[in-house]
């Protein structure tokens, strides 16, 4: 059995926001209809719509659903401390190549 994740989900967006159908689709300048689509079946939005959502404050759960985000969380988290890590030792070693160079000495005063 396969189990289908709801991704995008307008209609907690629509509440959160005390919005109908009809607001968000002046808001988005698209029809009624097509929100109901969205809101009722897999269809998401064009790209541009989508960055419209997020601009008027649609949340990445909302957007790509919990699992998702959270699978996106841990993996930017990851490449953070990687990257945090390889501008530490980039620093530590051009620390250490300037001072073998004599460009400054380190007081032993602390």
């Amino acid at each position: 059995m396969v189990v289908m994740l709801k991704i995008f989900d307008i209609s907690c967006f629509l509440a959160r926001n005390n919005l109908t159908h009809a607001g968000l689709a002046e808001k988005l300048d698209c029809s009624t209809s097509l929100v109901s689509v969205w809101a009722s079946s897999d269809q998401t939005p064009s790209f541009d719509k989508c960055l419209k959502l997020i601009e008027l404050g649609m949340t990445f759960e909302e957007m790509f659903g919990t699992e998702l985000t959270n699978k996106a969380k841990v993996f930017l988290n990851e490449n953070k401390k990687e990257q945090e890590n390889e501008f530490n030792s980039k620093v530590g070693k051009a620390i250490v190549e300037l001072l073998n160079n004599g460009f400054f000495k380190l007081s032993k005063e602390i």
